[in-house]
């Protein structure tokens, strides 16, 4: 299995940058409301073939609930927004998804101030990443013709 987190996280930007292509062809199939189950149900059944192989008995702890599903409703409520703005006129994925991807920031604040990660990286290369991001995130919400 791989082990190198930089290698996983390439990998795992190659199966995130597939799934907003899904989204624009199941969002031009039918309703959002119904994209949305479908999704959770793939990756519910994704989520037990993992844990088949994996093997082991499922965790019941009251953490791990309530921090798996809040994430799931917060990443709902996300994706909501996303299918909507993929759905309207002038929802380019070419537009919206590098926009919606500017998270990146909100996450890398929250690991370098909630989980202390300021400790293990260099704050100025965070912070000139970040701002790469806006600039880069200001410039392609410019690209519309």
């Amino acid at each position: 299995m791989l082990k190198n987190p930089l290698v996983l996280a390439f990998i795992a930007s190659l199966f995130f940058g597939i799934c907003p292509i899904l989204f624009k062809l199941a969002i031009s199939s039918g309703p959002a409301p119904d994209v949305v189950i479908w999704v959770g149900a793939g990756v519910t059944i994704g989520g037990c073939v993992w844990k088949f192989f994996e093997g082991g008995s499922l965790s019941y702890s009251w953490s791990l609930i309530w921090n798996s599903t809040f994430s799931g409703i917060i990443y709902t409520a996300g994706l909501v927004c996303a299918l909507l703005a993929l759905k309207s006129e002038g929802g380019y994925l070419s537009l919206i998804v590098p926009i919606y991807n500017i998270n990146t920031i909100w996450t890398m604040l929250a690991g370098l101030i909630y989980f202390n990660e300021y400790q293990k990286v260099s704050i100025s290369h965070a912070v000139i990443g970040a701002v790469l991001i806006i600039i880069g995130g200001g410039f392609i919400g410019l690209a519309k013709k």
